[in-house]
């Protein structure tokens, strides 16, 4: 399951890989002969297609290439193990080693591959969440409340006008340059002092 799921993703990355390189090459041709709103609702189309995780197939492809080899195959060491006979009276005897031959074990391409790409992923969430938490934590250590009444006043008529029902607390932050809005649960628009 894991592995159709893997080589259908890097199906459709590739072929929408091969579309954008092809956008991207196109680009000056697309500006002089169409508005930005349609480029727009291509790259729209472009984005949406990497979404979806699945290929839809034709059933005679225009193009047919070959699959590479979908197994690897790996030596895997086994310790050598020591046998010793009964011992029958004998309180003095020499172990025996009997070695075990070296297994082979075939593992497909597409497990290594899927494990891979899980593992880039957890790397990648773990970076970003964390670069996000930390962020949060010193924006937050150097912010305060807004007690300027004329901007709250301000903040409460956009608030009122954009029909915001959710309480969203209004801090002045010196660590950022312009107006942001940061949390997921619990946002805060922060301001720059």
């Amino acid at each position: 399951m894991l592995q159709h799921v893997f080589s259908n993703i890097i199906e459709v990355t590739l072929i929408t890989s091969g579309v954008i390189a092809i956008l991207l090459l196109l680009l000056p041709f697309l500006r002089r002969h169409y508005t930005a709103r349609w480029r727009s609702w291509v790259w729209l189309l472009v984005a949406v297609r990497l979404l979806i995780p699945f290929n839809p197939s034709l059933p005679q492809a225009p193009i047919q290439l070959a699959a590479p080899a979908q197994h690897v195959t790996v030596n895997v060491p086994v310790r050598e193990t020591t046998v010793l006979p009964p011992q029958m009276g004998n309180p003095v005897s020499s172990p025996v080693a009997t070695p075990v031959p070296v297994t082979r074990a075939t593992v497909p391409l597409t497990t290594i591959l899927s494990l891979v790409w899980i593992l880039g992923i957890a790397a990648f969430l773990l970076y970003h969440f964390m670069g996000y938490f930390l962020f949060r934590r010193a924006v937050r250590r150097f912010s305060r409340p807004v007690e300027d009444e004329r901007t709250l006043a301000i903040w409460n008529a956009v608030r009122r006008e954009m029909h915001v029902v959710r309480p969203i607390q209004l801090l002045s932050c010196k660590k950022v340059q312009s107006p942001m809005m940061t949390g997921f649960f619990h946002p805060v628009l922060l301001l720059p002092d």
